[in-house]
């Protein structure tokens, strides 16, 4: 898990908070998603 981590973030945080980036992971994929409904939640322009 460790090494995969390593592989793909060039930051020394993963490796020594694992915890940390996949909290901010989630956090990042929970803005994103929420942006995501928001706007199809939005009005159309007729």
């Amino acid at each position: 898990m460790n090494h995969l981590l390593e592989d793909f973030s060039p930051s020394p945080l993963p490796t020594t908070h694992p915890r940390l980036f996949f909290l901010f992971l989630l956090f990042d994929i929970a803005v994103k998603v929420t942006h995501l409904i928001s706007g199809l939640r939005a009005p159309q322009p007729s």
